[in-house]
Parts: C-alpha cells; structure tokens; sequence
C-alpha cells in the first residue's frame, strides 16, 4: 500500500489533485480537514478538551470554535 500526503494552502489546488489521485488509480482517500472538524462539533470530547484547555473566548456566540 502507498500513502500520499497532500498538502498546501488554501485555493493550492489540493481538491484537484486528490480526486484526478482517485480516479486514475482508484484510489481511496481520509479528509483529515473532515476529520478534525466532526470532532469539534459541540458534544464531542475532543470539543470539550479543547474548551476546557483554551477557554471560552475560542467559542463563536454559537459556541462553535473559530
């Protein structure tokens, strides 16, 4: 099995490369952004560790995290 990170800023061109990544070889791929964003959904422990380690003035008035 061959691992490949893809990285850069945002509007790089990541998405794209990704998906021609996909498709040419049938590949499968991890959103570690998707990841990292259902594990700060509000309820979620990974949430409240970062809550509790950074405080509340990380929070938006609808207490999700900037």
């Amino acid at each position: 099995m061959q691992i490949i990170g893809i990285t850069g800023t945002s509007g790089a061109g990541k998405t794209t490369v990704t998906d021609i990544i996909c498709k040419r070889k049938n590949a499968e791929h991890i959103d570690a952004d998707e990841i990292v964003k259902s594990s700060q959904r509000k309820g979620e422990e990974y949430y409240k560790k970062i809550v509790e380690n950074f405080g509340n003035e990380i929070l938006q008035d609808n207490r999700r995290i900037r």
